[in-house]
């Protein structure tokens, strides 16, 4: 299977301390020549050490996915700790290691807002790394003799810790502020999208995904200012399907659901922005007309008999479905209330004079 580079930063990006550990087994790969390099004997335990960390490291990699992140990024930074005290210890040549330490406490940090520890988990480690920094601390100032530094392999190996703890220090808080920054920045995203999903929910039908009553609102009080101001009449028709409750009863409210979805979906694709399609209530539903022109009862009509005429087809059941419609406008009524109320008049005599027609107010 082809690993493209979309596939590897998806990986670590929810894998964020992967990176970290393929991290320290590079480092101290590279370390362990280092410290074999000298033939003082008191770098060889530190050697041995490193290298078995370093073997430890690389089995931390291998077995990422099948060990527990909390038991692997636990281990990772008290195996980091021992391998700090052990070569402070033996050396007495402390001079960057220290800051890996420090580097471990926002890790740490960082490392709980994806995973749920046990209970005090930032404190007691917090309290290991703080110890230990300490007593790095203590042997850095007060039992490193002044000569000890002036012996040509101790002073190599001085300056070459200062160099790779210093490098390895900054990557890793490199490593860690890319990653906050990317975390939050996500969370920033997530938290728009949420609000952006809390305020579509609040307006639209979520069954139909029509508009709710609120929007409906909303956009009959856009639509009446329009006309104060430049004076351009809207219409409002509402219409509902027939003997809906005889097709729940027959067919079951799955079929019901599904009829209403599949109806106002042809109405939602004749009738385009910018106008407005919505859920009254039930199986009742408003489509609203910005402006008026001469093609609105023809469109309407169209679309009446198109219905009408191809039943919807549910568990290879056809369903022969149809709408009586009424239909006002704002150009002799003075608000949206009453537009409504007319149209609503008009449909109920739809529906007494038979279904499946379209009544026009003379208000239109």
């Amino acid at each position: 299977m082809k690993t493209s580079l979309k596939d590897i930063l998806y990986f670590i990006r929810k894998n964020k301390s992967f990176p970290i550990f393929l991290y320290s087994f590079l480092c101290r790969f590279i370390w362990t020549f280092v410290l074999f390099s000298y033939t003082n004997k008191i770098f060889l335990p530190v050697a041995i050490c490193n290298l078995s960390m370093c073997i430890s490291d690389f089995f931390l990699v291998i077995f990422y996915k099948k060990i527990k992140k909390i038991i692997s990024f636990t281990y990772f930074v008290l195996e980091l700790t021992f391998f700090a005290l052990f070569e402070a210890y033996f050396t007495k040549i402390v001079c960057g290691m220290e800051f890996c330490l420090y580097a471990c406490i926002p890790g740490i940090f960082l490392f709980l807002t994806e995973e749920k520890p046990p209970k005090y988990y930032f404190i007691i480690m917090t309290i290991i790394l703080v110890l230990s920094i300490g007593f790095i601390t203590y042997i850095k100032l007060s039992l490193l003799p002044p000569h000890f530094l002036f012996l040509p392999e101790q002073r190599s190996f001085l300056i070459a810790n200062e160099f790779f703890y210093t490098i390895t220090t900054l990557a890793f808080l490199l490593y860690g502020c890319l990653t906050a920054d990317y975390a939050l920045r996500y969370l920033e995203h997530k938290k728009n999208l949420f609000k952006k999903k809390i305020d579509y929910n609040s307006k639209h039908d979520p069954l139909t995904g029509l508009m709710n009553r609120r929007r409906i609102s909303e956009v009959f009080n856009t639509c009446n200012n329009t006309k104060i101001t430049e004076n351009i009449n809207y219409a409002v028709c509402i219409f509902d399907i027939d003997n809906f409750k005889l097709i729940n009863d027959t067919y079951g409210h799955d079929a019901g659901d599904f009829i209403l979805k599949q109806y106002t979906k042809k109405v939602w694709d004749a009738f385009p922005e910018p106008i407005k399609i919505g859920r009254w209530g039930g199986e009742e539903f408003l489509i609203i007309f910005p402006t008026i022109n001469e093609k609105i009862l023809y469109d309407l009509e169209d679309l009446r008999y198109s219905i009408a005429s191809t039943p919807i087809e549910y568990n290879d059941i056809k369903i022969t479905v149809t709408a009586t419609y009424g239909i006002s406008s704002s150009r002799t009524i003075d608000s949206p209330e009453k537009i409504l109320a007319d149209a609503d008049e008009k449909l109920l005599e739809g529906k007494n004079s038979g279904k499946n027609r379209i009544i026009v107010s003379e208000n239109f």
